[in-house]
């Protein structure tokens, strides 16, 4: 048997705590005298040891009261919860890692700082895989449905995105110019040919997308263009086809 303060010594916690741990009922010592000396047993020390393991993990006492239920439990087992707890706190930080990167991608792309505007934006992009995949089959084959997977996707954060959103913001920077120009060259250069890379040299696939953007009749998770960038940039790869003559 140990006294509280015995067992505080031991487990390098306070009395208090171990009072309190008492008073809500998640550790009681096995004896407790009228005088209210509280003693406590190995299996008291033990379980004492799982609780300390499991707050350490970051559980509330809430939690640690509920798993225990006075069944200890082995230390695998509460390896495995504290592994499923990263994974979960993981899953969490990923989702808004993407959810802050697409509002900076979007704060890029429509050159705007306002929260309103912003999540405006972000609200109108499509979200739901399932339905998304749904609405594109009744556009694309199979075979055109898995290049268009592999495009820039708004908040991931990759090279290719980063390229794309790049490009459209440089071009924005030159809307009030001529597509005919030296500079709206350069751009309609660089717009064939990340294009080009996107849907992996598929010029009808890339040409039937870019068509039904235009349209904007149906949500297909696009990010939607401001039609002043359509008609610039139509117009700077029309001139541009025009003297290479080449789509790419």
């Amino acid at each position: 048997m140990y006294s509280i303060g015995q067992l505080a010594k031991l487990s390098n916690i306070t009395v208090r705590t171990l009072r309190y741990y008492d008073e809500i009922g998640l550790l009681k010592p096995s004896v407790k005298s009228e005088g209210g000396h509280r003693q406590y047993t190995e299996e008291n020390i033990t379980k004492l040891h799982n609780i300390m393991i499991l707050k350490e993990f970051g559980l509330p006492l809430e939690s640690i009261h509920e798993i225990l239920k006075n069944k200890l439990m082995e230390i695998t087992e509460l390896l495995h919860l504290r592994l499923k707890m990263i994974q979960s706190e993981r899953e969490k930080l990923e989702k808004m890692e993407r959810s802050i990167q697409a509002l900076l991608d979007f704060s890029l792309l429509e050159n705007e700082t306002k929260w309103i505007k912003l999540f405006e934006s972000i609200n109108s992009y499509p979200t739901n895989k399932f339905e998304l995949y749904k609405i594109k089959e009744d556009y694309f084959s199979m075979e055109e449905q898995n290049v268009i997977d592999t495009l820039p996707v708004i908040g991931d954060g990759s090279e290719q995105t980063n390229n794309w959103i790049s490009l459209i913001t440089d071009v924005q920077k030159n809307l009030n110019g001529d597509p005919k120009s030296e500079i709206a060259q350069k751009l309609a250069g660089r717009w064939l040919a990340l294009v080009h890379k996107m849907y992996q040299g598929n010029i009808e696939l890339s040409q039937k997308t870019w068509q039904l953007i235009k349209n904007g009749d149906k949500d297909l998770g696009f990010y939607r263009f401001d039609s002043k960038l359509v008609s610039f940039i139509d117009e700077a790869i029309s001139h541009y086809v025009e003297n290479s003559g080449r789509l790419q």
